[in-house]
């Protein structure tokens, strides 16, 4: 009897691990761009940025006290249909 008491808190546990798994939240694998400077903070993502390619994302404009500022950032595809 006192060996299936402690087998009931691991069992409770793989069981909490286990729905954890199942209802957890998808990843948000998209490319975004987050520029600051230090009280104003502009965040930009691959679907609404200045650039038109996949992959690539780019800011143009002013933060804070910043009159322009040109950003961009890029991922690992294949970026040779940009140029």
């Amino acid at each position: 009897m006192q060996f299936e008491s402690k087998k009931a808190p691991l069992l409770a546990a793989a069981a909490l691990v286990s729905a954890l798994s199942v209802v957890s939240a998808p990843a948000n694998a998209g490319l975004i761009l987050t520029l600051s400077d230090g009280s104003t903070t502009q965040t930009v993502s691959d679907a609404n940025d200045t650039n038109p390619f996949d992959g690539i994302v780019s800011f143009v404009g002013t933060i804070g006290a910043w009159a322009f500022n040109f950003t961009s950032g890029l991922s690992e595809t294949d970026h040779r249909h940009a140029v």
